[in-house]
């Protein structure tokens, strides 16, 4: 009960409501980096073939990048995450290879 009552009064406080969406583009990169991890673990497994999620990563990681660089940390995880799991799932030329060819 105490715990929900620090929350309401937290939520319901000026200063946390207006400055709540201060920064605009902390809320573009927070989506756009977890459009980036959706589409990392759909990629990762995804059947052999498929096209639209390593394109779909590489663009919401480069907009994430553009929007705010500090993104540049969270893709370098993310797409050593993607990497290694290609190279567990096809070997290590077809992954060296999804580095430079969105193969999937």
């Amino acid at each position: 009960m105490l715990a929900a009552l620090a929350m309401l009064l937290f939520a319901s406080n000026y200063t946390v409501l207006c400055y709540a969406t201060g920064g605009l583009e902390t809320m573009l990169q927070t989506a756009l980096l977890t459009l980036a991890l959706l589409s990392a673990y759909r990629l990762n497994g995804a059947a052999p073939g498929s096209v639209l999620s390593p394109a779909l990563l590489s663009l919401t990681l480069a907009g994430a990048v553009l929007t705010h660089p500090d993104s540049a940390l969270p893709a370098a995880i993310i797409l050593g995450w993607v990497f290694a799991g290609t190279l567990r799932r096809e070997g290590k030329w077809r992954a060296r290879l999804a580095l430079l060819v969105p193969i999937g």
